[in-house]
């Protein structure tokens, strides 16, 4: 047993830091004293700590990269079950950063480019020549194909059409393909 000197307690050795200089190789304070004293330092010196940080991890930046790859491939599958259990919990963040940053990288169409479009088409889904519903901009090639948000790639859909479609490329989809190109090019529709 120990007393600390700063809160007064008598305390196990236990919740007493390490100190190779004093006679009983532990610290004068309580686990719980240096900490609190440590942030109380921490926030009267912010900008100094953070400087301090920052210096440290510049001078260490091989040794973090290291430390983190190998933590990474040592726990992968946690990661990625943790990842995975976040979106689960809560997909719409995600749902959203994805469609921004789809967005910025793709380009984007006017408001009169959508109207031309929709009067193309007659203000019907591209597809299957419905107009139930609201029509959503559908890409003609997924942006997760390589597609862009063009005039010449978006085209009025439905919503269960536009789903029905998803990503795939309007070749592999007969009637997509048929009903997209055959307006496009003075074709008749196919469905």
């Amino acid at each position: 047993m120990k007393v600390c000197t700063k809160c007064k307690k008598s305390l196990h050795l236990d919740c007493f830091y390490y100190h190779k200089q004093s006679k009983d190789g532990r610290k004068s304070w309580c686990k719980k004293c240096c900490k609190d004293d440590t942030a109380k330092w921490r926030i009267q010196n912010r900008d100094r700590h953070i400087e301090y940080q920052r210096l440290y991890y510049m001078s260490h930046t091989i040794e973090y990269s290291v430390w983190h790859k190998n933590y990474r491939i040592a726990n992968l599958n946690r990661l990625q079950e943790s990842a995975r259990q976040r979106y689960r919990n809560n997909p719409i963040p995600y749902k959203i950063r994805s469609a921004q940053r789809r967005g910025r990288e793709i380009g984007s169409i006017s408001k009169v480019e959508w109207e031309a479009i929709l009067s193309l088409y007659e203000y019907k889904c591209a597809y299957c020549n419905s107009n139930d519903g609201v029509l959503e901009m559908e890409h003609i090639i997924p942006v997760s194909l390589g597609g862009r948000t063009e005039i010449n790639n978006m085209v009025p859909s439905c919503r269960s059409c536009n789903r029905k479609k998803g990503g795939k490329h309007p070749i592999c989809i007969s009637w997509a393909w048929k009903a997209v190109w055959g307006k496009l090019y003075g074709g008749m529709r196919y469905l």
